[in-house]
């Protein structure tokens, strides 16, 4: 086999997993997002995370908001939200708003527009164009 023909295929397959990986989350959220149920939980604390950041070529730390809800059951349940380069200079006990699934409250999601269904969608789309463009050359 050519190495184009290698990096054709290699790159239609890492568009594809992007392309189902994007559209599964998307699914997922857009249905806890239109079907599950609002709480509003607060912030009680910080998760650091530390990881390399590609843009700066260096090590840095993520900050990951958690975030404590009560279900309709009364049952209460903690989240952890994705991650900030810097820590937000948020107050602790601000309320956030949540969506989660009554049947598994641990499946809850901050309500975010951008990163519950704005990132998986494009996502999913630059998939699907890497995909198509290996694979109509």
């Amino acid at each position: 086999m050519e190495p184009e023909t290698i990096f054709r295929w290699v790159f239609a397959g890492a568009g594809g997993v992007m392309a189902l990986v994007g559209g599964l989350t998307f699914a997922g959220n857009l249905r806890l997002l239109t079907r599950g149920r609002r709480a509003t939980g607060s912030l009680v604390g910080w998760k650091q995370e530390t990881g390399f950041d590609p843009a700066r070529r260096q090590s840095t730390t993520y900050h990951h908001p958690v975030v404590r809800f009560h279900a309709a059951d009364g049952s209460e349940h903690q989240i952890v939200g994705s991650g900030h380069g810097r820590k937000p200079s948020w107050p602790m006990g601000r309320p956030i708003p949540i969506r989660y699934d009554p049947a598994d409250p641990d499946q809850a999601t901050f309500v975010s527009f951008f990163g519950s269904l704005l990132v998986p969608l494009l996502i999913a789309v630059i998939g699907v164009g890497m995909f198509w463009v290996m694979v109509t050359l």
